[in-house]
Order: C-alpha cells, then sequence, then structure tokens
C-alpha cells in the first residue's frame, strides 16, 4: 500500500474520531438586572455563584455554577441538538429580570452552541433601599376628628 493512500485512511479514522468526540459550548453572562431592561449595562452587575442547569435532548443534564465574573460555559457533545438551560437564582435571592432585549428568562431552550446566553436576574429587594423615608400626609380635624 502506498504512502498516500495509508495517509488518507489514517485522514478519514482522525476525522471519524475527531467528530465523535467534538464538544461545543453553551455559554452566556448571569447579571443583576438593575435597570430592569435585559442588557447588562452600566449600573447592573454581575452575578456570581448562580448555578446553570442544562438538559439536553441526549437525556443527560450538565451544570456549572457562574464563576466571579458572572459568567458560564456548559461543555456539551456536539451530537446534542437543544439544551433546557435553567439559571437557578434563587439561590442567590434572586428572581428573573425584565429579559426585554436580549437577556434570556430563567429557562430556556438554547440550540447547542449558542455563546452569548445571557441571563437578566431582578428582585424587588434590589430596588429599595434598606431605611426609606416614608412620608404621610395629615390633615388634623378633617377625617380624623383631631386624632392621627
Amino acid at each position: 500500500m502506498s504512502n498516500h493512500k495509508r495517509l488518507v485512511k489514517l485522514s478519514a479514522v482522525l476525522l471519524i474520531a475527531t467528530s465523535t468526540f467534538a464538544i461545543v459550548d453553551i455559554s452566556g453572562t448571569v447579571f443583576k438586572d438593575f435597570d430592569n431592561d435585559g442588557l447588562l449595562n452600566n449600573g447592573d452587575s454581575v452575578a456570581p455563584a448562580v448555578p446553570i442547569i442544562a438538559t439536553c435532548d441526549d437525556g443527560q443534564t450538565y451544570t456549572q455554577n457562574t464563576g466571579a465574573d458572572g459568567k458560564y460555559s456548559l461543555t456539551i457533545p456536539a451530537t446534542v441538538k437543544k439544551c433546557r438551560v435553567e439559571a437557578k437564582a434563587d439561590a442567590i435571592g434572586m428572581g428573573d429580570g425584565m429579559n426585554a432585549a436580549s437577556g434570556a428568562p430563567l429557562v430556556d431552550f438554547v440550540e447547542n452552541g449558542a455563546t452569548s446566553h445571557d441571563i437578566s436576574l431582578g428582585s424587588a429587594a434590589s430596588y429599595c433601599q434598606p431605611n426609606p423615608d416614608v412620608v404621610m400626609a395629615a390633615m388634623p380635624g378633617y377625617f380624623t376628628k383631631g386624632k392621627y
């Protein structure tokens, strides 16, 4: 057998082997969306330690927590077409954000290979100061007969 034929056969075997074991990532950033616009921009902050769970059409579950920078990257086999990706925001006391523009909901179906699957989080407590000033109008003698 000539060297050329051996090289072609070896190349074909390597191609099959690498395509069988190829992997693709689903990745993005999880962030606290303080301006409630679904975008990570000024005033918002990243959300570390949020569990990300992908349940894929191969029947497997892939998990990872977001890093200190709010980013996650799930390594999924290339044979997988779609995954149900969920952010467990309640682990850090948050809920879902507005997701109006590019932020995805807390549970979403994602094509394998999605590289900017950003997830925005929100919480009513995030938008309120701890001890707000409260003003109440009182009109003595009007409805209260001098008591208020």
